[in-house]
C-alpha cells in the first residue's frame, strides 16, 4: 500500500482518492470505496479483495504449505470480498460522478490488480 502517497493526496482526511491510473485505462483507487457503489457520498468502508489463501500442499514446486509467499497460494472466490477477479468494481467516484469501471489499491492479497479488465495500451507493450 503506498501509504505516503495516499496521505499526501488526501491531506491524512478519510477520503476515497484516485491514486494513479492503470496501463488498460482505468482508474485505481485506494483503500477506501463507498458502501453504496452508486452514492459516492454513502459512508467509507476498506475494500475488501475476494482472494482466500488456498488450504493444504502446493501440488507443484516450490513445495510446501500454501502460505501466501506465491501467486499460486491464492485462488479468487466470488463474492467472498466486495471486489471482483481485477480487484474492482463499478460504481460512482468523485472523478466519475455518472459511474465507472475503478480497481482498488488493498491491503491484502492482491494488493494491486494481477488482471486487465480492458486492454493495456500499446506503448506498454514496447
Amino acid at each position: 500500500m503506498p501509504t505516503v502517497l495516499l496521505t499526501r493526496l488526501t491531506g491524512g482526511k478519510l477520503q476515497m482518492v484516485l491514486a494513479s491510473w492503470a496501463a488498460d485505462g482505468f482508474p485505481p483507487y485506494g483503500p477506501w470505496i463507498p458502501t453504496d457503489a452508486n452514492d459516492v457520498t454513502s459512508a467509507l468502508k476498506r475494500a475488501l479483495p475476494s482472494y482466500r489463501l488456498k488450504a493444504g500442499a502446493r501440488p507443484d514446486g516450490p513445495g510446501g504449505a500454501h502460505g501466501g509467499t506465491f501467486g499460486k497460494d491464492w485462488a479468487y472466490v466470488a463474492g467472498s470480498g466486495n471486489l471482483d477477479e481485477c480487484n474492482g468494481r463499478m460504481g460512482k467516484t468523485p472523478e466519475f460522478p455518472a459511474g465507472t469501471y475503478y480497481c482498488v489499491l488493498t491491503d491484502d492479497y492482491p494488493l494491486a490488480s494481477r488482471l486487465w479488465r480492458g486492454t493495456p495500451d500499446w506503448i506498454f507493450s514496447r
